[in-house]
């Protein structure tokens, strides 16, 4: 499921669900679910079919987009309830950090930023990286207890 949003990365916005691949919405779906926990009333929104005469029937790809957009609401919702003031935003937001990471199966240091927590799970945070063009996301705090992760000078 990572290795998934390496590909598709996670979707944090609405207007990011663009994609209308079933392997990509499959993949939010699933990492939503399993990795982030996202907490929901209606479990059947992760589902990728249904029974239809007792036979199983992909969704529909346009009720996957509805699925992932609503997760991403429901997030953001969730979001706003913790409103986010100057003195809650975590102490490593805004910081530059290397972070230790597997390269062809070397251990690699590599510079970045912490660019911000992702909304609705305040365990994840995005990280910018010096010369890379994308966004990562990553529980931070796992790696900084293994020495992994230190916050840059």
């Amino acid at each position: 499921m990572t290795d998934d949003m390496l590909i598709w990365g996670l979707w944090q916005s609405e207007e990011e669900v663009t994609v209308h691949k079933r392997a990509a919405l499959a993949a939010q779906l699933r990492f939503r679910k399993n990795v982030l926990k996202q907490t929901v009333v209606d479990k059947t929104i992760y589902a990728l079919s249904r029974t239809v005469n007792r036979k199983a029937v992909q969704l529909p790809l346009e009720e996957m987009i509805k699925n992932v957009k609503a997760l991403v609401r429901d997030a953001f919702r969730n979001e706003r309830q913790h409103q986010v003031t100057e003195n809650t935003v975590p102490l490593i937001v805004g910081q530059k950090i290397r972070h230790c990471q597997l390269v062809n199966e070397e251990r690699v240091w590599v510079d970045g930023k912490v660019i911000s927590q992702v909304p609705g799970y305040h365990s994840w945070y995005n990280v910018k990286y010096v010369g890379d063009a994308a966004i990562y996301t990553y529980t931070l705090m796992d790696d900084y207890k293994q020495g992994d992760l230190v916050i840059a000078l």
